[in-house]
């Protein structure tokens, strides 16, 4: 049986060829220039004002480099690391057992749920010790230790604490948040221009902006996104790709005479909307990808979910643009969390043009004895001759794109097994009292 990987890339490149070649567009390279003002020759900055971040000065002389949230009380987002760099007594001292203590009370919850679904699992199935292992690996990850904290919190200075708080620009305050989230590398020590230009180099899709406040998530729903995330590590979710209206197991060969005829139905209904509009009539619209971002679980999938037994599924997609030669593929992940019913879990894009294919990738799709079978076809079928070159161009596009999305994926599995995706959506807080006297 061949592979996700394996089927991904045949699928892609096939259905593809199919859909460009009957569609006869002729598309140009994207060209996207990058401003110079925002490449900085220096990447460290000079003065606190060619900064993106806040600064908080406490009494003794230590100083907090973050996002300042509010300035009475005194409240920054610092990431964890750096606060460890920039002040390791006062994280070893107070911040850093006062995370350990909080994060114990907020995961004893989930530690509970997931020790009695073990529980249940050595008497249901007592073979499956794939998935009690994990599950065990995943408690001792809910465990924090000074190893294991979340990326950023919340620091709350009392004032008697607090020396000085000094604060730039609201614009250079959401350079420094986009920083954060999309984990640009000592971004609190940076140029701000050279902290635009990096941010700039990250495809839209992919740039992680801020989400509205969120309260804490409830343990039930923490437990129930990490158990879709063990589901998908132990293959026992349902993993479907989705053309139009149709989804595909990604495991079974796909049936090209149905793909054609999709394809080829779209294909044809654009066309006729083409010539319609020049004599002013109109056509029927024909059906689309669901947007990327659509929370709800269609249907048909959920069908198909059942009918395996999973209550996890994988959903793949991908979107092309031919003017500018780009595609996007999106990988969504649903649980069926009862009573609650389907919800999406996670969605990540990849997105990819023409200027990051090689002429090998492109050579390899033309060598694959699939399209060899049906290039004859799609030269007959269009009178452009370099139809085929360019679907053959845009196949490798796709497949590049599905690389950068499930690279993006396996990283968000990653972190809901280890909690760390809930942490970021709501930090938690650590007060920094006035010292005693």
């Amino acid at each position: 049986m061949q592979t996700r990987s394996a089927f991904w890339c045949r699928f892609g490149r096939s259905v593809l060829i199919l859909g460009f070649a009957m569609n006869m567009i002729a598309w140009q390279h994207a060209v996207v220039a990058q401003a110079k003002e925002l490449t900085a020759k220096e990447l460290t900055a000079k003065s606190f004002r060619d900064r993106v971040c806040d600064v908080a000065i406490l009494s003794d002389g230590a100083r907090l480099n973050g996002i300042a949230l509010s300035d009475s009380p005194a409240r920054l987002v610092l990431r964890t690391s750096r606060l460890k760099t920039d002040a390791p007594e006062l994280f070893t001292n107070e911040v850093s057992p006062a995370l350990i203590s909080q994060l114990h009370s907020q995961n004893e919850h989930v530690i509970n749920i997931f020790r009695q679904r073990i529980d249940q699992l050595k008497i249901d199935a007592p073979d499956d010790l794939q998935q009690v292992g994990l599950l065990e690996e995943v408690i001792e990850r809910l465990k924090p230790d000074e190893e294991n904290l979340p990326e950023f919190i919340v620091v709350e200075i009392e004032p008697k604490r607090l020396k000085k708080l000094e604060t730039l620009a609201p614009g250079r305050r959401e350079l420094a948040t986009l920083a954060l989230l999309n984990h640009i590398d000592d971004f609190e020590s940076l140029h701000w221009k050279t902290v635009a230009a990096r941010l700039q180099e990250i495809p839209a899709a992919q740039l992680k902006r801020p989400a509205p406040a969120t309260l804490s998530t409830q343990p039930d729903v923490m437990a129930e996104r990490i158990l879709a995330a063990v589901d998908v590590r132990l293959n026992k979710a349902t993993r479907l790709i989705r053309t139009g209206e149709t989804f595909v197991a990604e495991d079974a060969k796909p049936d090209m005479a149905v793909l054609m005829s999709s394809f080829l139905g779209d294909s044809l209904n654009n066309t006729l909307q083409e010539l319609l509009n020049e004599t002013g009539g109109s056509a029927a619209k024909s059906s689309t990808t669901t947007n990327a971002n659509d929370a709800a679980l269609p249907a048909a999938a959920i069908r198909i979910a059942e009918r395996s037994g999973h209550s996890t599924v994988v959903i793949s997609s991908f979107e092309f643009d031919l003017a500018h030669g780009a595609a996007s593929v999106t990988r969504q992940l649903f649980r069926n969390s009862m009573p609650g019913g389907w919800k999406l879990v996670s969605s990540v894009t990849g997105l990819s043009n023409t200027n990051d294919v090689t002429q090998e990738q492109v050579q390899k799709i033309e060598d694959d004895p699939q399209i060899k079978q049906i290039s004859g076809l799609l030269s007959q079928l269009s009178p452009d001759p370099n139809s085929l070159k360019t679907a053959l161009q845009m196949g490798a596009v796709v497949q590049s794109a599905s690389s950068k999305a499930d690279a993006a994926f396996q990283s968000a599995i990653q972190d809901l097994i280890t909690a760390r995706s809930v942490t970021d959506e709501a930090p938690p807080t650590v007060v920094l009292k006035a010292p005693e006297r």
